[in-house]
């Protein structure tokens, strides 16, 4: 607005009618402020004429006016919109709640929503699975709901490890972060290989394309981690 003020009021106009209109058609776009204290400063000017010498002939000047006006808070408008837009509606069925509890239960629900993306996710296929029978898709409602709960559980436990740590990981772009994804920790362990070597009645095993990565990742895991990679068994990596 403070620009639109400036460049109105370097404007010159053949009258004061006109500088008026213009600064009343700029207030339009503005939704919650009002033009205040208008002032015209007049002036004389110079008209170009021929070449030569200039005459003392008053025709040669010409009368041009400029507006100067501020800006001030449309207090109305504000009010009327505060009623609109300064109240959020939360229905609920638990009327011992508080308001403050409620809003806060209610916030907490974008966390869960936010998990159950990966349903739709390409890497989980869920989209591509088609039930009939209703005790089937019951069914699978619940297999999802427990491996969101396995994968929330496992992204809180990595985040809390790095905090009390004070370690990172870098993220998909190289920069390190304290809060990974699950998804994104799925995908660093993608390309391990279990091998078995038999020798006999002997049988050795490995973890194979085992990287620095993935050994601090299963160290900030916790131990039962480790083992089920073979970190804590002497075996070679």
């Amino acid at each position: 607005m403070r620009k639109e003020i400036w460049h109105l009021g370097n404007r010159e106009f053949t009258c004061k009618e006109d500088a008026l209109k213009s600064a009343q058609h700029m207030e339009k776009k503005w939704k919650y402020y009002n033009l205040d204290n208008y002032e015209y400063i007049e002036k004389k000017k110079n008209v170009k004429g021929k070449r030569g010498r200039p005459s003392g002939d008053t025709r040669d000047i010409k009368i041009i006016y400029k507006i100067k006006t501020s800006y001030k808070p449309d207090e109305k408008a504000i009010e009327n919109e505060r009623k609109c837009k300064g109240k959020f509606i939360v229905a609920t069925n638990n009327l011992n709640l508080p308001d403050e509890d409620t809003l806060k239960e209610y916030k907490g629900q974008q966390s869960v929503e936010r998990g159950f993306r990966f349903i739709k996710d390409p890497l989980f296929f869920a989209s591509a699975t088609f039930l009939k029978a209703p005790r089937r898709i019951v069914s699978l409602v619940m297999i999802m709901g427990l491996s969101l709960l396995i994968y929330s559980l496992a992204q809180r436990k990595l985040r809390k490890a790095l905090e009390l740590m004070n370690e990172n990981i870098p993220n998909q772009v190289g920069k390190p972060t304290k809060k990974p994804t699950m998804r994104y920790i799925f995908q660093i362990f993608e390309g391990l290989e279990y091998l078995i070597i038999k020798d006999g009645k002997q049988e050795s095993y490995q973890i194979l394309n085992m990287k620095p990565i993935h050994k601090q990742i299963l160290n900030l895991m916790g131990s039962h981690y480790e083992n089920i990679y073979l970190l804590k068994r002497g075996c070679g990596i």
